[in-house]
């Protein structure tokens, strides 16, 4: 699949050669597949000064229920009175463990693991 994208940087313009384009990805992308079960992973890092700091990871098997279990979860803060009127940014006004909390409990398909991360280090096998 990177391969792919890689040859294909500054080739896509819309046009209709671009659909070949979309082929080659989605021809890719089933062969990364090849006998794997799709999923989806992300890592969020909590870091505040002179605390160690702590990781989510979260992984599930579709972005699409992940992303309206977010909602949801963003919904309910709101109709609690959780969030102050006006137009904010999530991570400014949603509570972390609440959100992935509503998230465990909205999507059976989403495993959440959380870290407290004395010495972690980046880039370790």
């Amino acid at each position: 699949m990177r391969e792919t994208l890689t040859g294909l940087r500054g080739k896509v313009d819309g046009s209709t050669e671009s659909l070949a384009s979309a082929a080659a990805v989605e021809k890719a992308s089933l062969i990364d597949l090849a006998g794997f079960t799709p999923y989806y992973q992300m890592v969020f890092d909590l870091q505040q000064e002179d605390v160690p700091y702590k990781r989510a990871v979260i992984t599930t098997n579709s972005s699409l229920a992940l992303t309206a279990a977010t909602a949801v979860s963003a919904v309910n803060s709101l109709l609690r009175g959780d969030v102050p009127a006006g137009v904010h940014f999530a991570d400014r006004v949603l509570s972390p463990s609440i959100t992935l909390q509503d998230i465990g409990h909205l999507h059976p398909g989403t495993r959440i693991s959380h870290y407290q991360c004395e010495q972690c280090e980046e880039g370790v096998l």
